[in-house]
């Protein structure tokens, strides 16, 4: 190859890099710059490696920010949502299906009571007790009351015989059951009357729901 030839094509490919140099820009953090080329390894005098450098610390300290973009704990449109100090946020009343719930939402549908017409929380319990042998009274109706720990007065539960599984033993409390024919609960406690007194005893489950 020509010596001539190969420095001619040299300095023309050493005028189109720096062409092409001369139109390259980068980011300063703040605005786009037209890279200079007068030093390979500078920028505007700073070299790569302190570029670098500032660009990570700008990097860091933007996602250090505790407010960045406008962020906001408030309930407030078109801002990106943060946590305060003691990690919780706010968000707007919810409309659609798919909208966050609040806690005030949460807490009225808790506290919305089931009826016969409307969808809500009911408590529930089964308790448990033993009528014996011993009732008051020297003619019908015979009375006898039991402590049942968390019935109330307001309470209108199901109350059944439980059954033993010996067919014997449960014929007899079918029998004596049948002699009682109501209850009244009280707070912390059921009276049952009796037309005759029970003479097995009876162990019985109260099913409470409010």
């Amino acid at each position: 190859m020509d010596r001539r030839y190969f420095v001619l094509e040299t300095k023309k490919q050493l005028k189109e890099m720096i062409f092409f140099m001369a139109k390259m820009k980068y980011w300063n953090g703040t605005t786009w710059e037209i890279l200079d080329a007068k030093d390979a390894d500078t920028i505007d005098g700073k070299h790569f490696t302190d570029i670098q450098n500032d660009a990570q610390a700008k990097v860091n300290t933007h996602a250090a920010l505790t407010s960045a973009h406008s962020a906001t704990s408030a309930a407030t449109a078109n801002r990106i949502m943060m946590r305060d100090a003691n990690g919780r946020a706010k968000v707007a009343v919810p409309s659609a299906s798919d909208d966050i719930a609040r806690k005030d939402t949460v807490d009225n549908h808790a506290a919305q009571t089931a009826t016969l017409s409307n969808l809500g929380h009911v408590k529930h319990a089964v308790l448990t007790a033993t009528l014996n042998t011993t009732w008051s009274g020297t003619s019908a109706p015979y009375t006898k009351t039991v402590s049942v720990s968390g019935i109330l007065a307001t309470d209108t539960p199901i109350i059944d015989i439980v059954m033993s599984g010996t067919y014997s033993t449960d014929e007899a409390r079918i029998e004596a059951w049948g002699y009682i024919y109501r209850a009244v609960t009280a707070n912390g406690s059921i009276t049952f009357y009796a037309t005759e007194k029970p003479t097995v005893s009876l162990p019985i489950q109260i099913r409470v729901v409010r």
